[in-house]
């Protein structure tokens, strides 16, 4: 589009140098002057809706095969993945986990083991499926943190008091490990993040064993 756009311009500038069409009685008219102004314009619609179209679907998640909420505090992370199962099915149960919810702090230098990586290690991870849309849900509970893997491709503010959606989609099965990305008080070198992909049949299988 902008390729087109360019020649364009190009093309119509060269024109007018090549072409000798001055003509000094001639100070006005209204049809060009209404074309060069409805032309841009036209332009820019026709760049602005597939533009539109493409910011949408980058952010919507049609059918995801599950979902999990990150929540940020000072300086841990909180995970809840909740049940497959309805939740007015859950509801008629008394005493069934719905939700699995486990917190995530970084492992002190002291405490690391033999093969984990220094001020990027934690001591549980959010678990996830590989090859499978996922959707993950990020707040915050105090102030603005981000949940950041470079190494998957995610970066999510979350911001207290809102929810903002990810579409996590990876290949690759393995251990994702990052910071968080925003200054979020004295504790912020120590607020790792870290991801564990698996296979979906292997995740579906984990998931399971929680709520039988």
């Amino acid at each position: 589009m902008a390729t087109g756009v360019f020649s364009l311009v190009l093309i119509t500038m060269g024109f007018a140098l090549v072409v000798p069409n001055y003509r000094p009685w001639k100070l006005s008219n209204p049809k060009l002057e209404m074309w060069w102004s409805l032309g841009p314009l036209l332009l820019i619609l026709i760049m602005l809706i597939p533009s539109t179209v493409i910011l949408y679907l980058r952010e919507a998640n049609f059918f995801p095969v599950g979902g999990a909420k990150v929540i940020g505090h000072q300086w841990y992370w909180e995970f809840e993945i909740p049940s497959c199962k309805p939740y007015e099915e859950w509801s008629q149960k008394k005493g069934e986990v719905y939700a699995i919810c486990c917190d995530s702090y970084g492992i002190v230098e002291e405490d690391l083991q033999l093969g984990e990586e220094r001020w990027v290690s934690t001591d549980s991870r959010l678990v996830l499926p590989s090859q499978a849309s996922f959707r993950l849900v990020c707040t915050s509970e105090d102030v603005i943190h981000n949940w950041n893997l470079k190494s998957s491709g995610t970066s999510v503010d979350c911001v207290p008091g809102r929810l903002n959606q990810h579409r996590w989609l990876v290949d690759a099965c393995g251990v994702f490990s990052g910071l968080c990305s925003e200054l979020c008080g004295v504790g912020h070198s120590h607020m790792p993040c870290g991801a564990e992909s698996i296979l979906y049949r292997k995740w579906l299988n984990w998931l399971a064993g929680y709520f039988e």
